[in-house]
């Protein structure tokens, strides 16, 4: 996001010390009324880097006045009226148990994207949440196939159970892997490492495919061979992908694994 709206924000609030209903405003002045007119996802976006900036740079405002400073009403529901058709229009994507294989043969690679695919692949997380520290990972005791991670997109900060794909790694040895991964790649934005990982990928794996795909394949992949329960696919997938509903889940059901 421009360094300008992160300046100007600044600037309005240490010259003003604006109410929130102020900063609000100003927010939509500099956020959603832009001459470069953003989408409405972009919007979004901006905000939620807005309120990250403040909570790191400004300790006074608390929490409960960060939910204050939301996007207009009209844009949040404009996004999830566009999300909700994207969901019903997503077309099938099927892969193999090839490419299955393909990727858990990165298992020992010493190519770093190789061995980033391979992580994210048996663990189902989304690329930042291997990438970054502040995914904290914890072990426990006499487990075999689960460990404790504090994920994104979360409305608390509590650890939650991740289930490794068995007959992959020991929650042991993924734990020292991702450490090992991230001190490699920390010096890498997370952005940037996306669009590498998805080049990579889209060579390597099909052009079809990006990161993002790999948690579907896992989830493609749990469903078929580890749900001892039978649970259908859209609450079983709920379950291992550490959604809070079930319509984020379906968004996943379209990745169908061809045994």
């Amino acid at each position: 996001m421009s360094k300008r709206i992160f300046k100007n924000l600044s600037d309005f609030i240490e010259i003003h010390e604006p109410t929130m209903k102020e900063l609000n405003e100003f927010l939509v002045d500099e956020l959603v009324d832009d001459p470069i007119e953003p989408s409405n996802k972009t919007v979004l976006t901006r905000y939620s880097k807005v309120k990250n900036y403040i909570r790191e740079n400004y300790k006074e405002i608390s929490e409960a006045e960060l939910k204050q400073l939301r996007p207009p009403p009209e844009i949040v529901s404009a996004v999830l009226n566009s999300d909700a058709e994207l969901k019903q229009t997503k077309k099938i994507i099927k892969f193999n148990q090839e490419l299955v294989d393909k990727i858990l043969s990165f298992k020992n690679s010493k190519n770093i994207y190789e061995k980033f695919i391979f992580l994210q692949f048996i663990s189902g997380r989304r690329i930042s949440e291997i990438k970054e520290f502040d995914n904290m990972i914890k072990n426990f005791k006499n487990n075999q196939n689960e460990v404790k991670m504090k994920l994104n997109k979360k409305k608390h900060d509590n650890f939650q159970i991740v289930k490794i794909m068995p007959n992959t790694l020991e929650p042991t040895e993924f734990k020292k892997q991702v450490k090992k991964m991230r001190d490699i790649v920390e010096d890498i934005d997370t952005e940037d490492w996306t669009k590498r990982m998805n080049r990579f990928i889209k060579k390597n794996l099909g052009k079809d495919y990006t990161s993002h795909s790999l948690r579907g394949f896992y989830s493609g992949v749990m469903f078929n061979k580890f749900n001892p329960d039978n649970l259908n696919i859209n609450a079983y997938l709920m379950n291992i992908l550490n959604h809070d509903s079930i319509e984020s889940s379906i968004s996943y059901s379209n990745y169908i694994f061809e045994k």
